[in-house]
């Protein structure tokens, strides 16, 4: 359900349902006792998680708590690989609630992606946008644009560090393109240098 309602563009709902699964599913993971729920033991997942808790009765055991893994990295970080896999492209459509994101720097990565390794950075902007931050395991060009208005939000020289903001609720198209002088191939055995 949630990668229809990403799909659909609906990435303020997903987001908000993802973040309601994932605060239940790590605070229920981390518990040290069985004071508040006696089943399942403390680090085991649900077999499925209703909204209402007291309803549970089911075997556990279950890896559905890994899933949370994927619902952090795709709806509330909003990372999504692009349709076309010519180069090294993806789409950031951020689906970070007010209450997770409000005055806060949140982060992940490394995210090994089409042979690059990115980290992923986003500031609450208080004008209603996300500063978002990607940063590379090596210089290249990176260019962004707003997936709905076609803006283009940056166009930058290579560097390792890139920074724009995004308008809440919307989603941005990234291409990072390695310096054309840094590019190093190998053909038939050996290395050859694209200048």
């Amino acid at each position: 359900m949630l990668e229809a309602a990403s799909r659909a563009g609906w990435h303020d709902d997903a987001g908000r349902l993802a973040y309601d699964i994932c605060r239940r599913v790590y605070a229920e993971n981390d518990r040290r006792d069985l004071s508040v729920h006696e089943r399942p033991l403390p680090g085991v997942a649900r077999e499925y998680w209703p909204s209402d808790l007291s309803t549970w009765d089911a075997s556990e055991g279950y890896g559905w708590g890994a899933q949370t893994a994927s619902y952090v990295i795709r709806q509330l970080c909003g990372f999504y690989e692009a349709e076309d896999t010519n180069g090294c492209a993806f789409r950031l459509a951020p689906g970070l609630p007010p209450e997770l994101i409000a005055g806060k720097t949140l982060g992940i990565g490394p995210l090994p992606y089409r042979g690059r390794l990115l980290w992923l950075t986003y500031r609450d902007a208080a004008d209603g946008s996300l500063e978002i931050e990607v940063r590379l395991d090596q210089a290249a060009r990176l260019v962004a644009r707003d997936e709905t208005s076609g803006e283009e939000l940056l166009d930058a020289a290579p560097s390792t560090v890139h920074n724009f903001r995004l308008a809440l609720g919307c989603s941005a198209r990234i291409d990072v393109s390695i310096a054309v002088s840094a590019i190093a191939r190998t053909v038939t055995g050996r290395e050859c240098w694209l200048r």
